[in-house]
């Protein structure tokens, strides 16, 4: 759900949608790498790159969040 409210540029509610799914799931590869992507959009790198971390934790072959914390 929170995919789809991003893609629509309804941004809060993707944001909502995602921390909703870590409640339920904090360790849940997907949703700690999309909400990652959705802070980096919006330019809020720290966030991103927090996110980021925590997909790679779960997920060490993440190469995109390897690739995007090279640039921060």
């Amino acid at each position: 759900l929170g995919l789809i409210y991003e893609k629509t540029g309804r941004t809060e509610k993707a944001e909502e949608s995602y921390k909703k799914g870590l409640d339920i799931d904090e360790n849940n590869y997907q949703i700690n790498h999309n909400i990652a992507i959705l802070y980096d959009n919006l330019n809020d790198f720290e966030k991103a790159e927090e996110y980021y971390v925590k997909s790679l934790k779960i997920n060490s072959k993440d190469e995109f969040a390897v690739q995007r914390l090279s640039y921060m």
